[in-house]
């Protein structure tokens, strides 16, 4: 079952309002800066924290280190271009932050089970 874009956004808001100022802070511009090249230094600096402390502190507040955290965010802004444009698939990896297609195929098949190309044309439901 798909979520509606409106309860995948307050799922955000909600996860935000729970964590550190700091990482909330860092997810947010994560959320509005995934299709750019993100590095723990530019994060950590959001946070106000060191990058060391910065990825220990978000891997502890989030249950995930921060690349597999903005990886996991890319593929489902991803997931959610396939399902409802005709944008081609390489130009959905470069507006989602990937260098090329087939590294978002790569982590698209790790994340949901199934590659974009089977997933835009529907052969199998991916897992969320």
């Amino acid at each position: 079952m798909r979520r509606s874009p409106q309860r995948a956004q307050q799922e955000r808001l909600d996860l935000l309002d729970r964590l550190d100022h700091r990482i909330a802070r860092s997810v947010d511009y994560i959320e509005t800066h995934y299709c750019d090249a993100l590095t723990i230094a530019e994060l950590a600096g959001i946070a106000c924290l060191s990058p060391g402390h910065f990825s220990r502190t978000f891997k502890a507040a989030m249950g995930v280190p921060v690349w597999a955290y903005v990886t996991r965010r890319r593929c489902e802004r991803a997931k959610e271009m396939l399902l409802t444009t005709r944008v081609s698939i390489a130009e959905i990896a470069y507006r989602c932050g990937f260098a090329k297609q087939g590294h978002l195929a790569r982590c698209f098949k790790e994340a949901f089970g199934v590659t974009p190309a089977v997933a835009r044309r529907g052969e199998h439901t991916p897992r969320v």
